[in-house]
Parts: structure tokens; sequence; C-alpha cells
């Protein structure tokens, strides 16, 4: 127990990043910053494609430091810099003119996401990395994947259910949008916290014995990856991944919106959300070690389809059907990123089976490169989305009454619908991976 929480501590450090950025950066560029959704949200795929771009170099540089034992040293070389361009993603485009600067604040963002998007990769990529030598049998690695998880998630609800309580906080000491950037700064403190039990006591431990003997070069290394025939697992977790990308990043405008509540009077309901998947981690992590492979991940795929029907349907104003309604969506969610995420390690341990294997931290690579890019592609979607159903009568008076508000439920709901079908299509047939019994 004790061994998987210090690996799993970095989820918390990570996440808070994360999610931060996730669920309300696009908030903060249109709401605050008054930028047009649209382009919002072309700086937010800008962005996260940066990011997706940097984690094969960085699932390289990975596997090169793992022939000296060197991932946890790359981890700490990084970490602080990350950290510190999370503050400065959301201080740069406060600094670049204000409301109204639309090309300069669409710059600043840009920039300042390009540069917390390197230092996060070159945190992130080597230690999930490292998972499938820490926890070496299929049982260990769901076990692992659901500790992760439940500090994850547990990050996430701290990112996404309080960063506006500390930003209303942080509005004493700084005017708005600074007050933003003061919340990342008070955020940026537990993530250096909540890593040092890692960095000190995790020790680098590489799949294969003869790691040194990898791929010569990143394109090398790509040529191998191809090789090993991952796309199943791939697009599994391609469409896993994108629905809690698409809820999460729309649920703040939808809140808002359609049921009429503000940032600072969400923390409730999406508290609501995040305490449910919490909850029901251990359960999830059960299931998928008595199941077959590919059942969990469907029944996840059920309740997040009947959390996200709910959502056109729900009246304006707090309600104990909005409430069921997050809880609904949290379990279905945990129960995919559990899923999703189980698909890694598994999927990394088969490559490194083969006779040129590509390395445990490009194979990690195109599971995390995936993952940054259907982030911004929910973003994209979701900006575009805001710009259809967002009309500027319902925003002037604070809520969202009559068609407007059952169109943006619709918009809502729809592109997580079709996702969760595409997801379960690809499920039909068997995952690889065998069950293994419950220890």
């Amino acid at each position: 127990m004790i061994r998987r929480l210090v690996f799993a501590l970095p989820e918390l450090s990570l996440n808070l990043m994360f999610a931060s950025v996730n669920t309300w950066f696009l908030y903060y560029l249109v709401s605050v910053l008054h930028m047009s959704p649209v382009l919002a949200g072309a700086a937010f795929l800008i962005g996260r494609f940066l990011d997706a771009g940097l984690d094969f170099p960085a699932g390289r540089l990975s596997d090169r430091q793992a022939r000296s034992g060197g991932r946890v040293r790359l981890i700490g070389l990084a970490l602080p810099l990350a950290a510190a361009s999370l503050v400065l993603m959301w201080l740069l485009p406060a600094l670049s003119g204000g409301p109204g600067a639309t090309i300069g604040v669409f710059l600043a963002a840009t920039t300042g996401f390009a540069l917390f998007s390197l230092f996060y990769t070159l945190a992130a990529v080597p230690r999930l990395a490292m998972l499938p030598g820490y926890a070496r049998s299929r049982d260990a690695r769901i076990r692992q994947v659901a500790m992760d998880m439940v500090l994850a998630w547990l990050a996430v609800a701290l990112a996404s259910s309080a960063f506006p309580l500390i930003v209303e906080q942080a509005a004493v000491f700084a005017p708005a949008p600074f007050a933003w950037s003061l919340a990342a700064a008070f955020l940026a403190l537990p993530v250096l916290l909540f890593y040092l039990p890692f960095l000190l006591l995790v020790e680098d431990q590489p799949l294969r014995s003869d790691a040194g003997s990898g791929p010569g070069s990143l394109r090398q290394g790509l040529a191998l990856l191809r090789a090993v025939g991952l796309a199943r697992p791939l697009a599994q977790f391609l469409a896993l991944v994108l629905v809690p990308f698409l809820l999460q990043s729309i649920l703040p405008f939808y809140l808002e919106m359609h049921v009429g509540l503000p940032a600072d009077r969400q923390f409730p309901v999406l508290g609501s959300v995040f305490a449910a998947a919490l909850l029901t981690f251990p359960v999830w992590s059960l299931l998928a070690r008595r199941w077959p492979a590919r059942a969990q991940p469907l029944a996840a795929l059920s309740a997040t389809s009947a959390g996200a029907l709910a959502m056109p349907f729900l009246p304006a104003g707090p309600s104990p059907a909005l409430f069921a309604m997050a809880a609904i969506c949290g379990i279905g969610l945990s129960g995919l990123a559990l899923a999703a995420w189980a698909l890694v390690p598994q999927a990394v341990e088969r490559a490194q089976m083969a006779d040129s294997p590509p390395g445990e931290g490009l194979t990690t690579a195109a599971f995390t490169f995936l993952n940054q890019a259907a982030a911004g592609v929910a973003a994209m979607i979701n900006g575009i989305t805001l710009s259809l159903f967002r009309p500027d009568s319902a925003r002037e008076a604070g809520s969202a009454i009559g068609s407007a508000a059952v169109m943006i439920g619709w918009a809502a709901a729809l592109p997580a619908l079709g996702c969760c079908l595409v997801a379960g299509l690809l499920l039909r047939r068997r995952i690889r991976a065998k069950p293994a019994p419950v220890a």
C-alpha cells in the first residue's frame, strides 16, 4: 500500500497542473479576458498539439536516461520549471493588454501554454514509463493504476472545484485577471511538495535488463513503434480519454448557461462529480480484475452515457436531479479513466517483448501524445460549440433560459455521447490482455 502510494503521489502534482489548465484556462480566456470562443479554442488546441508533439522526444530522452537509471533525475530537473511555467501561462495573457487585446492575448496564451507543455511533458512521460517495471504483473498494475487514479481525480476535484474559490480569495490581493495567476502560484507549491517522496524513494527499474540496446535515434524508435502493432489499444485509449475531456471543459459553461450557476457557485456540483469518482475507483479496480477485459470499460461507458443523456433535460437552478446527474457522470468517468490508463503498462510490456523493442518511454509517449491531442480536440470542439450556442443575451443576464438553455444542454451532451458510441464499438473486439486472478 505504501509502495503504491509513493509511486502515485506525483499524480497529485501532475493533475493539479493539468486539470486546472484543462478545466479553467478556456473559461479564463473566454469569460475573463473576453477572447472569442473559437480563437480561445484554437489557442488551446495549438497548445495541446505542441504539448503532444513533445511527447515522443521526451519519451526518447526518457529511454536514454533509463540506461543509467536517470529518469528520476530528469523528472527532478523538469518539475520546478513546470510549476513556474504554470504561473506564467496565466500571467502572460493578463500582461498582454487585458480584455479586448485579442491578438496579444492569443499569442501570449499560446506562448505560455508551449512553455508549460515542454516542462510538464518532461516531468510526466518518464514517470509513466517507469510504471511497467515498477509493477510487474497485470494485477499489480491495475492496483497501481487505481491508486494513481484516486490521487489524480482528487487533484482534478481540487483543481476543478476549488480553483475558482482560490481565485476569489486571490482577488483580495490582486485585481482580475491577475488573481488567476496568483491562484496558479498558490497551486504551484503543493505541486512541488507532492513529488518529493517519489524523487527520494523510487528507484528506476527498466522492464528489460538490456534497456541500453534501444533504438539509435528517434526516427528508428518510431519505426519500431509502428512495427509492434498497437493500433487497436491506441484507438481504444483515445476514445476512452476523449469522453472525460469533452465533459470536463464544457461543464463550467453548462452549469453557468443551462443551470444558471456562476463559477463561484459551482463547487457543490463539481464536487459531487469528483466525490462519486473517488468513491467508486476501488469498485472499478475490483471489477477490472474480476471481469473480462472489455466488460469494465463497457460498463463505465454505459454509466457515462446515462449521465450525459440527462444533461439537456435538467431544470434551471440546483436540484436533486442535477446532483444525481453529477454523481452518475462521476461514476462513469472514474471507470473510463481506470480502463484507459490500465491499457498503457500492458501495451508497453507487450511492445518491449519484441525482438527490437521501441523503448518504454517511446511506447508510453504514444499514449500520452493521444491524451494531449484528445484534450486539445475536446477544447476546440467545445470552443466551436460555445460560439454557436452562447448568445449574448443569456450571458449578459447571467442565466440561460428557454431554447438557448436546451441547445447548450444538447451541445454539451452530444459530443460525449458520440464518443462513447465509438469507444463501445472499438471495445467489441476483445482486448488481448487476459485478466489475472485476484490475489
